[in-house]
C-alpha cells in the first residue's frame, strides 16, 4: 500500500498513567490547539489550546474537591460529547477520582442502575433532560448527590449547578495548582481510573474497571502500529462512553494533534466537510451509509458508479496480492478516480489519509472500494474488557477481511 513505511514517531506515547500523560502533553504543547468545537448549531468554530485545557481542569478539579468529591470517589458523566465531557474526565482523572460514562440517552432507571451500583457522589449532564433524568434517579434511590450541567444555553432545572458555577467555584476553592500537580503525580498505574458498564447478555449491566495501565498501554500499543503524528487531525462523534472512542481520543491527546467535536452522530459527513481531518475512526455504518450513498439520480450516473465499482474491486484484488495491475486495468482505475473516486475524496474533506474501523464486523466489499478510492480503512477488533484494541490491521500487513495481528502486549 502507498504511504506504508511511514512509522509513527510517539515516544511522547509511554506514560504509566493518564495523569503524568495529561501533565507532559499540555505542557510540552500549550500553545497548541487540542479541541475545536463548534459553537451552537452554527459552522463557527471555537479554538482550545492544551493550555487552556491544563487551566479548565485545574479549575474543574477544584472544583470537585469543593463539593467534596475525592481520591477514590466515582463520578458520573452522563452527557453527549462536548469539550466539557473531556475536562470532567481529566479532572477525575487528576484527582484519583473514578469516572463513571453513561450513554446520554439511557433512561432515568437506567440511570438509577448504574448510579447506585457504581456509588457515584456526582453526577455531570449536557442537557435539561439529562438533568431530570439525572434528579429522577437520585429521587428514586434517595441520594442527595450534586448534578451539574455542561449546557449553558439550557434550562438549569432547580437544584442543579450549572458548569460556570463549577469551575469558578473551583478557581476560588483551596486548591492550589502545586497540590493538583502533586496528586496527579502520585496516582499508580494500577490504581483504576474508570468504570465502564455494558449491557449484559444475561441480567443488568456489568461495570468494567479498567486502570491507567490498561488505557495506556493500549495508546502505545495501537501507537505504534498506526501511523500518527501531531500535524494530524480528526474528528470525534462516536459517543465518549465508549471505549474506542474514550481511547482514542487519548492517543490523539498524547500526539498532541487537533481533535474537532463534531455537532452530533447525525452531522458526521457535513462537520468532516468542515473540519477536513486527516484521520477517522469509526464504525463499519458510517462507511456503509457512504457507500450505499455512491450513486448517482441518472441512469448514466448509476452506470458509471456501478462500473467504478467493480474497478475498485479489480483494482484492490491485484493489488492487496502484490500484483501490478495491467495497463488497462490501470487506465480504468483513473478513469473511474476522475469520475467517482476524487469526488468522494473531496466530499470527505480531502485530506483524509485513513479510517479505522471497530465495534463490528465491515464488509470486504466496501473496505476494497475505500481502498482502491485512496481511502485505506484500518480495521480492527477488541473489547471494553481490553481496553479495547487487541488486534489491528496496518499498513505493512494490510489484509481485506480480516482484523490484522495482535497489538504488542496482548
Amino acid at each position: 500500500m502507498s504511504d506504508t513505511g511511514e512509522q509513527p514517531a510517539l515516544q511522547e506515547l509511554s506514560h504509566d498513567t493518564l495523569s503524568r500523560m495529561f501533565l507532559s502533553v499540555t505542557d510540552r504543547c500549550g500553545a497548541n490547539v487540542a479541541y475545536r468545537h463548534f459553537v451552537g448549531s452554527s459552522d463557527s468554530l471555537v479554538d482550545v489550546t492544551y493550555e487552556d485545557l491544563y487551566q479548565l481542569v485545574l479549575a474543574a478539579s477544584g472544583g470537585l474537591r469543593k463539593l467534596g468529591v475525592g481520591a477514590g470517589d466515582r463520578v458520573a458523566i452522563f452527557s453527549d460529547n462536548c469539550l466539557q465531557w473531556v475536562v470532567s474526565d481529566f479532572a477525575c482523572i487528576c484527582s484519583a477520582v473514578l469516572d463513571v460514562p453513561i450513554y446520554g440517552t439511557l433512561t432515568a432507571g437506567q440511570v438509577a442502575f448504574i448510579l447506585k451500583n457504581s456509588g457515584s457522589r456526582l453526577v455531570f449532564v449536557s442537557t435539561s433532560e439529562q438533568a431530570e433524568k439525572a434528579l429522577a434517579a437520585c429521587d428514586e434511590l434517595g441520594l442527595e448527590i450534586p448534578v451539574v450541567i455542561y449546557d449553558a444555553d439550557q434550562d438549569c432545572p432547580e437544584g442543579v449547578i450549572s458548569w460556570k458555577m463549577f469551575v469558578e467555584g473551583g478557581k476560588e476553592g483551596d486548591l492550589t495548582e502545586r497540590q493538583f500537580r502533586e496528586k496527579a503525580l502520585q496516582i499508580k498505574s494500577f490504581d483504576v481510573v474508570t468504570v465502564l458498564y455494558t449491557s449484559g447478555t444475561t441480567g443488568s449491566p456489568k461495570g468494567v474497571m479498567l486502570t491507567h495501565r490498561n488505557l495506556c498501554s493500549n495508546v502505545e500499543a495501537v501507537g505504534k502500529v498506526v501511523p500518527i503524528f501531531p500535524d494530524d487531525s480528526t474528528l470525534i462523534f462516536l459517543p465518549l462512553c465508549h471505549v474506542l472512542q474514550r481511547t482514542a481520543t487519548y492517543l490523539y491527546f498524547a500526539t498532541g494533534l487537533e481533535a474537532a467535536f463534531a455537532h452530533s452522530i447525525d452531522t458526521v459527513v457535513k462537520d468532516i466537510r468542515i473540519i477536513r481531518p486527516s484521520i477517522l475512526p469509526s464504525v463499519p455504518r458510517l462507511y456503509e451509509k457512504i457507500y450505499a450513498t455512491v450513486t448517482g439520480s441518472s441512469r448514466i450516473k448509476k452506470m458509471i458508479t456501478q462500473w467504478s465499482k467493480r474497478v475498485a474491486h479489480q483494482w484492490a484484488k491485484e493489488t492487496l496480492e502484490n500484483r501490478s495491475p495491467g495497463g488497462l486495468l490501470k487506465f480504468k482505475h483513473r478513469i473511474a478516480d476522475a469520475l467517482v473516486f476524487s469526488k468522494i475524496r473531496k466530499g470527505l474533506g480531502g485530506r483524509i489519509r485513513y479510517f479505522l474501523s471497530g465495534g463490528a464486523p465491515l464488509s470486504p466489499e466496501i473496505n476494497r472500494f475505500f481502498f482502491a478510492a485512496g481511502l485505506p480503512i484500518l480495521e480492527g477488533y477488541g473489547l471494553t474488557e481490553t481496553s479495547p484494541v487487541t488486534h489491528i490491521n496496518s499498513f505493512q500487513n494490510f489484509k481485506v477481511g480480516t482484523v490484522g495481528k495482535p497489538v504488542f502486549g496482548t
